[in-house]
C-alpha cells in the first residue's frame, strides 16, 4: 500500500472524496485501501464473531471497517490521521458521540495483513496506535496463521508475542478471554 498522490491531507478534505474507493490518511498522506481478499474477510468474520459474542453484554463494543477512526488532538477538520482498522474495540462511548466516526484511540485494534499492507500495519499504523494510546494491537497474518499481539505499557508497545495455530492467545484487554487460534483461521 503506497501513498496515493492527491491533495488530501486532512479529515475535512478526506470527506470531499466521492469516487467509490476507501482511503486512510497517515500523517497527512492519503493511502488507497485495496479490496480485501476472501481469506481476509473470512478471518475478519471469525474474529468479529468471537469478539462480538464475548462483548455482547459488556460495556465495551466491537466495530469493524469501514468506520473512520480519527487520531489526533486537532480540530476535527484538521485531523491528519484517519484510519479504518479491520476490527476495534471501544470502551469509552464518549469517543463515538458524533455517530459518524471515533475521535480518539480505540482500546483495542486488530489489523489483518495482506501482501500490500504489511509495512503500513507493522510500521506506520503500529507507530500511530502506540502514539495515541491504543492498549492492545493485534496484527493477524492469514497466510502464516499467526497473530502478533503488542501490549501498550507506559505509552510504548512491548516486543510483541506471536501466537500460531499451536496456542491460545491471552490478550491483556480481553484478559478473561482465551482465543483458540485455529478458530480464527478456520
Amino acid at each position: 500500500m503506497e501513498a496515493f498522490k492527491k491533495n488530501i491531507h486532512t479529515y475535512k478534505e478526506y470527506l470531499l472524496i466521492n469516487d467509490g474507493n476507501r482511503y486512510e490518511i497517515i500523517d497527512g498522506n492519503l493511502f488507497l485501501l485495496a479490496s480485501p481478499s476472501e481469506i481476509h474477510q473470512r478471518v475478519l468474520g471469525n474474529l468479529y464473531l468471537i469478539l462480538g459474542n464475548y462483548f455482547k453484554y459488556k460495556t465495551c463494543s466491537v466495530y469493524f471497517a469501514p468506520f473512520d477512526v480519527l487520531l489526533g488532538d486537532e480540530n476535527i477538520d484538521e485531523v491528519k490521521n484517519v484510519v479504518q482498522p479491520d476490527i476495534f474495540i471501544v470502551c469509552d462511548k464518549s469517543k463515538l458521540s458524533s455517530g459518524k466516526y471515533l475521535k480518539g484511540a480505540p482500546d483495542f485494534v486488530c489489523e489483518i495483513l495482506s501482501p500490500s499492507t504489511s509495512t503500513v500495519d507493522f510500521v506506520y499504523k503500529k507507530y500511530l496506535y502506540e502514539k495515541y494510546g491504543v492498549k492492545e494491537y493485534w496484527i493477524v497474518s492469514p497466510e502464516e496463521k499467526k497473530i502478533t499481539i503488542f501490549k501498550n505499557t507506559n505509552g510504548k508497545f512491548d516486543q510483541g508475542i506471536v501466537y500460531d495455530d499451536n496456542g491460545l492467545s491471552k490478550p491483556v484487554l480481553l484478559n478473561l478471554l482465551q482465543i483458540d487460534i485455529n478458530e480464527v483461521f478456520r
